[in-house]
């Protein structure tokens, strides 16, 4: 098989080559949005979901330390 006349309107096409112009193409746009997105915004909002996570499990611990309170004091009137 001949090579492709790399001169010519046409080139030969190797693989890695193509791939390595798109993970450039594609980190060079990751660079650009990366300006557009408030990090500390993104952060303290994460941080947030974090917190409220915890929250609703303290809340069921809460609610499963309430309950057996209850079932011990039923208990106790008997």
């Amino acid at each position: 098989m001949s090579k492709a006349d790399q001169g010519g309107p046409f080139r030969e096409f190797i693989f890695t080559d193509w791939l390595k112009e798109g993970i450039e193409g594609i980190c060079e746009e990751a660079k650009d949005a990366k300006e557009q997105f408030e990090v500390e915004n993104i952060r303290r909002h994460l941080r947030n979901a974090s917190k409220e996570q915890l929250l609703a499990v303290r809340s069921i611990i809460d609610n499963a330390i309430d309950f057996i309170d209850k079932q011990e004091a039923k208990k106790e009137k008997i």
